[in-house]
């Protein structure tokens, strides 16, 4: 079996996209698919690691951050037609709609689209919003065709082997509160990370902080260098293990991305700042079901408002302790036997 992802990464657009993907990459290699990769060389990307996990990367050379949708479905169908055969073509890609997958239709077999917008119709057999909100089974009402099937909710969600481990060894214990996580995910354009650090600095309660920064941040010297001068603060860049930090902390502080439901598999409630809009609905769900205490969006947050909510949390225990257990009960607790693969594979 033979199966395309077309993904984007970037400063502008981010890396949540590719690292989503290439954890379904991962699980459909390790079932003896061939995965390949279609991507734009743009500023920022994580097209390297693609490439360093092992799977084959075809590099679309464009000009610039904006998107022509007919050219880039020329040069992808152009790449796609050189194959013998393709099962799967997956799209994860907020700027690709049903014009570029109907024509793109006839290179391939069948057609995923990963979305959580819900904001444009899709040409594809299967429509995957892993994403937990409300009345979630009427958002794509028609922007797909009947025949479409749809996996919707957190359920659908593929993770990696090491969050998988870490759920079944899990022992959170909130008689006290000593340690906490800050991450912003791989690019963090606004320095969010460094507005927590000095948030948590003015903390009359003493942490243990990690600190993870993605390799394409553009602000990590100056937070690896603030990081150096405090014995509590641990710096990790680009980590491995995510699952055993997340495991380990007992509150974090991150945005409202892909990562949130890493974190609420592993119980760990969390300060959310939003800092991209598309980041919203989710942010409203996952707040309504008390898994998350929302701070705002990053432009209007400031560093007194994380260190307020932060202290206030500290001291409160049994929120924080009802806060896990509600990220807990948001999935299924073995997650090992994961549908979207098998629909991929048996389609």
């Amino acid at each position: 079996m033979h199966i395309f992802f077309r993904v984007d990464s970037s400063v502008k657009i981010g890396t949540g996209h590719v690292m989503r993907c290439l954890t379904i990459a991962k699980r459909l290699q390790e079932k003896g698919a061939q995965v390949s990769f279609i991507c734009r060389d743009l500023k920022g990307n994580i097209n390297e690691m693609i490439q360093s996990q092992g799977f084959t990367l075809y590099e679309l050379n464009t000009s610039g951050e904006d998107f022509d949708w007919k050219k880039d479905a020329e040069m992808t169908s152009h790449i796609l037609q050189q194959q013998k055969k393709i099962n799967w073509l997956i799209i994860d890609h907020y700027d690709i709609d049903i014009k570029w997958e109907s024509t793109l239709r006839a290179d391939v077999q069948k057609i995923m689209v990963i979305d959580d917008l819900a904001n444009r119709p899709h040409e594809c057999d299967i429509l995957l919003d892993y994403n937990f909100y409300i009345q979630a089974e009427k958002r794509y009402d028609g922007l797909v065709p009947p025949r479409t099937l749809k996996l919707l909710g957190q359920n659908y969600l593929t993770l990696r082997d090491e969050f998988i481990k870490a759920r079944k060894n899990l022992n959170k214990n909130y008689d006290s509160i000593n340690r906490l996580l800050i991450s912003f995910g791989g690019t963090d354009e606004t320095n969010e990370t460094m507005k927590a650090l000095k948030a948590v600095e003015r903390l009359s309660h003493p942490l243990t902080i990690d600190v993870v920064v993605g390799a394409t941040n553009e602000h990590q010297a100056l937070i690896k260098d603030w990081c150096s001068k405090y014995q509590y603060v641990n710096y990790h860049s680009q980590v491995d293990d995510m699952a055993t930090l997340m495991k380990h902390a007992d509150v974090a502080i991150g945005a409202g991305g892909s990562s949130s439901y890493e974190r609420c598999y592993l119980g760990l409630p969390t300060l959310v700042i939003e800092t991209a809009t598309n980041q919203r609905e989710l942010i409203h769900s996952l707040q309504t079901y008390g898994v998350i205490h929302f701070l705002g969006e990053a432009k209007d947050v400031s560093e007194a408002d994380i260190t307020h909510t932060l202290q206030n949390m500290i001291k409160n225990k049994a929120l924080i302790h009802d806060m896990s257990l509600r990220c807990l009960s948001l999935f299924e607790h073995d997650m090992n036997e994961n549908k979207v693969i098998n629909h991929l594979l048996e389609g």
